[in-house]
Order: structure tokens, then C-alpha cells, then sequence
């Protein structure tokens, strides 16, 4: 309850504001070029390597808004010196940190909800799997709460909304690129590496309609494992 109470005070301030509208806006347009000219305008395609190709795009869309989005998350509170005032209400940090991740999950969902009429539009001219686009999505919800996750944390350790988009787009950009490292080391640091990596391993399978278990596992561990950091930043604050 008190976790929600935090998730609606931020999730009306997106709403409110012009702030989470413009960032879902800008993204929709930007995605909605990258879809006519490499989905649908890339020649003869089968209807399911369109929807492939579509989530593709959507893949760093998805990543972007939680990003921008999760940055005032905890630098906001700072910075308007409002910070004080959670640390001193009747929550504890575990409240604090789920009600921020909640309301920019919220905010990613309804970006995601947003995107729905691209792949009607492959549907108008082709078949699309109604499972292929089920499990297509929960990847991008699954990408966007690992993003979203990261975003938090590195909100909880700036006093600012910038350093806060600068680090925690260093740290996506350091577990996508983690992969690179596979291929410079050996076996069975090789593996790691790929299992590691936010993009490359876990991301395809659901691009292509495939759903594994070890995949999901890999975001929620990211997730949990970004929020409990968060968490633990808040409690050392606290009681400096």
C-alpha cells in the first residue's frame, strides 16, 4: 500500500507533466521512421521477419524511455530537497524504491501500449502470430524493467538528473556491450561473457517469437539484483 501511494504520487507527476509525454512522443516518432525504413520498407519480406525487424526497433526504444525516464526517480528528490521528506514519512526504502519502479514501469507500459499499431499494420498486410507478438512484447516489458532497474540505481547515487541519465547509460551500455568480451576470451569466461550481456544472448529469442525460461531469469535477476542496490544506497543514506 504505502509502496502504491509512492508509485501514484510519481506516475500523476509523469502524467501531469509534459515531461513523460514528450520523451514517449519524441521515441514513438523516431521509432515509427526507423520501422517504415527497415520493417516495412525493406523489400519483400515474410510477415514474421517484419514482426522480427519490429521488435528490433522497439528493443531500444523500449530501453531509451525507461532510461529518461528513470532518471529523476531518486536524483529528483535530491535535487528538490524533497528527499528528506520520504526518509522521514512511514515508509522504509524498500517502499520508496518499488513505488519509483513501479511508476516508470507504468510509464513503459504505456509507451509499449503506444507501439501496438505497428504490428496491426503487418497484420493488414500479411498474417501475424498473435503468439509472436505476446511473446515479443513481454521481452521488451522484460528489457525495459532491467533498463528501468539500472536507471533507479544510478538516480539513487547522484545529486542530479544529468549525472543520473550519464551513469546509468554508461552502466546499459556496459552490460550490452559485455558481450564483446566472449569473443576475446576463452571458455568458460566465453560463456559468462554472453550470459552476461543485456542485449545480445537474451534479447533475439524473443524477437523471434521464442520464450526461455533462462532468458526471463536473466531480467528479473537483473532487475532485482539493480533494485536491491538501489535499496541498500538508500538505507546508507538514511543514516549518514
Amino acid at each position: 500500500m504505502k509502496s502504491a501511494l509512492i508509485a501514484w504520487r510519481d506516475l500523476s507527476a509523469y502524467l501531469t507533466g509534459f515531461y513523460g509525454y514528450a520523451i514517449i512522443a519524441l521515441l514513438l516518432l523516431i521509432q515509427g521512421v526507423l520501422f517504415q525504413a527497415f520493417a516495412l520498407g525493406g523489400g519483400a519480406l515474410e510477415s514474421a521477419e517484419v514482426l522480427n525487424r519490429f521488435f528490433l526497433t522497439s528493443t531500444w526504444a523500449t530501453g531509451f524511455a525507461a532510461w529518461l525516464l528513470s532518471m529523476r526517480a531518486i536524483a529528483e528528490e535530491r535535487q528538490t530537497r524533497t528527499e528528506l521528506v520520504l526518509h522521514t514519512s512511514p515508509v522504509n526504502d524498500w517502499h520508496i524504491i518499488i513505488g519509483k519502479y513501479i511508476a516508470v514501469m507504468g510509464m513503459v507500459i504505456l509507451f509499449l501500449v503506444c507501439t501496438l499499431h505497428m504490428p496491426a499494420m503487418i497484420l493488414v498486410h500479411g498474417k501475424v502470430s498473435m503468439g509472436h507478438v505476446v511473446v515479443g512484447y513481454t521481452g521488451l516489458f522484460f528489457y525495459g524493467s532491467a533498463s528501468a532497474a539500472i536507471g533507479i540505481f544510478a538516480s539513487s547515487l547522484v545529486r542530479t538528473q544529468v549525472f543520473a541519465v550519464i551513469l546509468s547509460g554508461a552502466l546499459i551500455a556496459m552490460l550490452a556491450l559485455v558481450f564483446w568480451l566472449a569473443s576475446v576470451t576463452e571458455p568458460p569466461f566465453t560463456q559468462v561473457f554472453e550470459y552476461g550481456a543485456l542485449y545480445n544472448k537474451h534479447m533475439p529469442p524473443f524477437h523471434e517469437g521464442r520464450m526461455g525460461l533462462k532468458h526471463v531469469i536473466y531480467f528479473i535477476t537483473v532487475t532485482g539484483l539493480f533494485l536491491t542496490l538501489a535499496q541498500n544506497t538508500l538505507n546508507q543514506r538514511r543514516w549518514q
